[in-house]
């Protein structure tokens, strides 16, 4: 349908299909943009890194009106330097894009990922399903959907697998130019899957590996790659969040690695730019959203390199206090207490602010699990002085029960108290304070009595 026809069918009507209701909608939605400010980036979508500057970063592009395309449609295999692929179940497009391992991606490069040790996944997930983690047998994955929620009407028409291979991080781009193209696509992601025994996404588990799996098993076929997934998504947020507001990949891009987008397109309109390209077949709407998938891949492979970085080095620590903290709870989840306590210790005596107070309750919590009551004390002296709600119910409580000193115990409960009067967050610990109190209160009045 021409976009300056006139209204078209509605997606109410009952006479249509679901495919043809859909289209309606999207039909609604492009009239409505019209002329609005949408855009796509005119660039060269392959580029391979110059040997002068080895770093990742998408040369600086020309953005025009989608809507205002001049010229005949331009084939999108030679806007972006792919190749049709053909076989017997059909045809789809394919690029390939190359990357040297020394890239760098911000202030990290892709040789923290192949410098793994083989225990650091591990130690990242606290599983032992990713024990012997090795990146040259890992695909790493992303989809770009015909929409964002998922079922069984969503289809991925771009699917992204980055792989090591010799001295190269490859990112190859799977594209259906139309639904028919969906059975050749799917079989070859099938076939280049069968090599590698670990998935590596992000926010994987809960969205692009459910959808391949149901597009897999569309075409009869079955997605075997799940039972070793290493899903950046948990471990990112684990490492990072203490200390940023977001933890979408591209804001780990910015405030782990210093990598900044220019001229991105927001994941939302994706779904959107698919159907534009279907009804006018020119491959300039697309090679912003290629390019958008190409950098989620190798943004998610120095992304895993940095993390496992971080945790396989001992006696490595962030620069950033929150980030030591957040290293020091990823290893304890680990169960790697020694290594977690050091970490802990480093913040807890050089360290300030919210952080320092975390890693010294975080020790104190440990000397009381051994029972070590000289050390707990110690500890949580020292984080009441940091203003600690939750040091002060602990402390109360080692002077109760083990100190048997209930007076100072009720000295400490009134300063506690003073600290979290009228704080919401902190309505649950006000509560057992004032029950603490009152106890003790009542304790001492009967010991004046007698």
């Amino acid at each position: 349908m021409d976009l300056t026809s006139g209204p078209g069918p509605s997606p109410e009507s009952g006479n249509l299909s679901l495919k043809a209701r859909l289209q309606a909608l999207i039909d609604q939605q492009v009239r409505s943009r019209q002329r609005g400010s949408a855009e796509v980036v005119e660039r060269p979508a392959y580029f391979e890194l110059d040997s002068a500057d080895p770093g990742i970063r998408p040369p600086v592009a020309r953005a025009v009106d989608v809507y205002a395309l001049e010229g005949p449609p331009e084939d999108l295999a030679k806007l972006i330097g792919g190749e049709i692929v053909s076989s017997t179940h059909g045809e789809f497009l394919m690029r390939d894009a190359a990357y040297r391992l020394d890239a760098r991606v911000g202030r990290t490069s892709l040789e923290k990922l192949v410098n793994a040790l083989p225990d650091a996944a591990r130690i990242l997930t606290a599983s032992v399903d990713l024990d012997d983690f090795d990146p040259r047998k890992a695909a790493f994955i992303d989809t770009e959907t015909t929409g964002l929620s998922g079922g069984a009407g969503t289809a991925a028409f771009l699917v992204a697998v980055g792989f090591i291979e010799g001295e190269s991080f490859i990112v190859r781009q799977y594209f259906m130019r139309d639904f028919h193209e969906e059975r050749a696509l799917i079989r070859a992601v099938e076939r280049d899957l069968e090599r590698f025994d670990t998935i590596v996404s992000f926010n994987g588990k809960q969205f692009d590996v459910p959808l391949l799996e149901s597009r897999f098993r569309l075409q009869r076929r079955v997605f075997r790659q799940t039972s070793r997934h290493l899903d950046m998504l948990h471990p990112g947020r684990r490492l990072w969040k203490a200390r940023l507001e977001s933890c979408s990949l591209q804001s780990l891009e910015r405030g782990v690695m210093g990598f900044h987008r220019e001229d991105d397109i927001p994941g939302a309109f994706i779904p959107e730019r698919y159907f534009e390209y279907l009804r006018r077949k020119d491959g300039r709407l697309m090679v912003q959203v290629l390019e958008h998938n190409l950098q989620d891949i190798v943004s998610l492979a120095a992304l895993t390199g940095e993390a496992l970085a971080m945790v396989a080095e001992p006696g490595a620590l962030p620069e950033d206090a929150f980030d030591v903290l957040s290293l020091g709870r990823v290893l304890e989840r680990a169960e790697l207490d020694e290594r977690s306590e050091e970490v802990y210790r480093a913040i807890a005596e050089s360290g300030s602010g919210r952080a320092r107070v975390d890693a010294t309750v975080r020790l104190a919590y440990r000397a009381k699990a051994r029972k070590h009551h000289d050390e707990a004390e110690r500890l949580w002296r020292i984080a009441v002085s940091l203003a600690s709600a939750v040091a002060h119910r602990e402390l109360a409580m080692l002077l109760e029960h083990t100190r048997k000193d209930k007076v100072e115990a009720l000295r400490i409960v009134d300063d506690g108290l003073d600290l979290v009067a009228g704080r919401s967050d902190f309505a649950s610990l006000e509560d057992d304070l004032l029950k603490r109190r009152t106890r003790l209160a009542k304790s001492r009045k009967q010991r004046q009595r007698e």
